[in-house]
């Protein structure tokens, strides 16, 4: 799945390995070339001429390097950029045809890092891409030391082998490490932020004192955990330059006495002594890529989360189109079953189009629930819901959203303008649209207010009433046959809830069905049909009259209110 993102730009990528190849080899070649100008110094007695001709060679294959990884460096990160992008794309798609049921189930956090794991998967396969070239030009240095000396190429390979191991027992512990101090990070983290969003009932109910401890013992493992993998990295780094000051010394010993013997030249020494580096530097590639390797194993393993919907579900459309939508709405035997109780029991009711209904009972009783089965905000437990007579899990996804829109209990509003967050629903409205929309929601004086159209706003810098009549003036934009409304009027004073219900009751005029959740009494006069609901069961239906008249229950619960 994964290498399709990269066959898109391969292209790009061969002329990347040319010009990776390039600079390698004109590093590798610069070596020599500085080895030749010792040795022409040496046997020529300083021949200027020739000297000041192997330095101009010398300064236009260095230039030669420099360039082919300056452009190489561009093309890799051009490159990186458009694959995260475009995996950033998938994972967002993907996730966008979940469930909302299964996405609101799983942690936000452990979500938001699935969606990021497309930067360390790309930036560890460019890794181990770059890599491999260092380690070509290790394999290349250390052939050449065999070359010019078994001895030396003998020394080179025995320390290699002794670094590497080390260095990969070593690293496999930080690894491990590195994980136990992440997670103790995550968890403070979590706990944090499940402070902070309840923190009304954080300082309301007291709860700071015992949280301060909850929070203090997370810190101490993060902490802890923290100093144990600083300290195995500080160790390791004393152990590395140990080591390697032990292999310069080893290789200055030797090669010296090489030099008596003459063995090799003053020239390869000094060729020697520079390519000694890239052959020790052979351990950090291989470790590298061991470590990209795991990396991409996770990275893989968390983006197949969503990419094969295992954390989260897809949400199941089926294919028949319906058009025109009229807007009937069928409800047979509905259930739905949360944890071990079912907060909606056998409901069935029928609603024809253009018709206002209003759901009322008790707290608890699963209003909101059935609309958001209506909605496909929680999955069904057995029964039916029918659109203009077709089953909403046989509707394509189109034809559903388009018979259907949704007002939740608690509307969300982007950190945007009051204008762009209306256009997310209706991106071809007009301002006199959008104006003439927020009149008949009641929202026009508070919008200008706020400073107009072009106001940013925060999800906290709305009152309830107007995070509502926002949300209503956005599902008037966006449309739909079938409009839910999940407790719309609550946080409005009674006028602004009479211009709204009776905005609400127009649009029924216009062929809309409307279902409004409401524990208020001006929507219930207003609607045609008023559910009653009662323990999950649908108790009665009727008019506002015969329900008042005929049932105690309702009249108790009018009476309070």
């Amino acid at each position: 799945r994964y290498a399709g993102y990269f066959r898109k730009h391969t292209n790009t990528i061969i002329w990347t390995t040319v010009l990776i190849a390039i600079a390698r080899a004109c590093e590798f070649a610069s070596t020599q070339i500085l080895s030749a100008v010792v040795d022409s110094a040496i046997d020529l007695n300083f021949d200027y001429k020739i000297i000041f001709s192997f330095a101009i060679i010398l300064l236009i294959v260095e230039l030669a390097c420099q360039v082919s990884d300056w452009g190489s460096g561009r093309f890799i990160n051009k490159t990186k950029s458009n694959i995260i992008r475009q995996i950033h794309w998938d994972l967002g798609r993907k996730l966008s045809d979940a469930s909302p049921q299964t996405v609101n189930e799983n942690s936000v956090v452990a979500l938001l890092e699935e969606m990021r794991e497309g930067n360390n998967f790309v930036n560890s396969v460019f890794d181990i891409y770059n890599e491999i070239f260092k380690i070509l030009l290790g394999v290349a240095a250390l052939i050449y030391s065999a070359i010019c000396s078994w001895k030396i190429a003998v020394m080179f390979l025995f320390f290699f082998i002794a670094v590497l191991a080390l260095q990969k027992r070593i690293i496999f512990k930080l690894v491990q490490k590195r994980k136990e101090a992440s997670s103790a990070s995550d968890q403070t983290k979590q706990l944090l932020i499940e402070i902070l969003e309840g923190f009304t009932d954080v300082k309301s109910l007291h709860l700071a004192p015992n949280l301060k401890e909850y929070f203090s013992n997370s810190l101490d493992k993060e902490l802890t955990l923290g100093i144990n993998y600083a300290n195995i990295s500080t160790n390791n780094s004393l152990i590395s330059r140990s080591i390697f000051s032990l292999y310069t010394v080893t290789f200055l010993i030797l090669s010296s006495w090489l030099l008596v013997t003459k063995e090799i030249s003053y020239a390869t020494f000094v060729a020697l002594f520079i390519y000694k580096g890239k052959v020790l530097n052979l351990v950090d590639s291989v470790l590298k890529i061991i470590g990209s390797k795991i990396q991409i194993k996770v990275s893989t393993t968390r983006m197949d989360a969503v990419m094969e919907y295992k954390d989260v579900q897809k949400e199941n459309f089926g294919t028949k189109k319906l058009y025109p939508i009229t807007g009937n709405l069928s409800i047979k035997n509905l259930s739905v079953v949360r944890g071990n109780q079912k907060a909606v029991d056998n409901v069935s009711v029928d609603i024809p189009a253009g018709t206002f209904v209003a759901i009322v009972g008790s707290t608890g009783c699963g209003k909101s629930t059935l609309l958001n089965a209506i909605s496909k905000q929680v999955d069904i437990s057995s029964g039916s819901i029918l659109v203009d007579g077709i089953n909403i899990s046989e509707l394509d996804g189109w034809s559903y959203r388009k018979a259907i829109a949704h007002v939740p209990q608690f509307p969300y509003f982007f950190t945007m303008s009051i204008k762009e967050n209306l256009l997310l629903a209706n991106s071809k409205a007009t301002d006199d649209r959008i104006k003439e929309v927020l009149e008949l929601c009641s929202a026009k004086e508070f919008v200008e207010e706020k400073g107009g159209l072009d106001a940013v706003i925060t999800p906290d810098q709305l009152s309830g009433g107007q995070q509502q009549r926002l949300a209503l003036a956005r599902i008037a934009l966006r449309g739909g046959k079938i409009l839910l409304l999940d407790e719309t009027t609550s946080a409005l004073d009674n006028k602004s809830q009479d211009a709204v219900t009776t905005t609400i009751r127009n649009a029924t005029n216009g062929g809309h069905t409307v279902i409004l959740v409401s524990h208020r009494i001006a929507p219930m006069r207003k609607a045609d049909i008023i559910l009653y609901m009662n323990n999950g069961k649908l108790v009665a239906s009727g008019t506002f009259d015969e329900l008042y008249s005929e049932y105690p229950e309702f009249r108790e619960l009018v009476d309070l209110n």
